[in-house]
């Protein structure tokens, strides 16, 4: 999945129109919708107290 996001976000600029879809800290599926305010960046997440590095393709 991780091949996939960065080809996708590859593809995006600041002020594209998006819609993404996940979950909420309660785990409640949501969907958000809107313009994009800057390039994407790859960082650090965390998700249930795991942290995930997706810098340069690490893991």
């Amino acid at each position: 999945m991780t091949t996939k996001l960065q080809a996708i976000a590859g593809d995006l600029s600041d002020g594209d129109h998006v819609t993404a879809t996940g979950s909420d800290t309660c785990g409640h599926e949501v969907t958000r919708t809107g313009y994009l305010l800057a390039e994407p960046a790859q960082g650090l997440s965390a998700r249930a107290g795991v942290h995930t590095d997706a810098r340069d393709g690490a893991r």
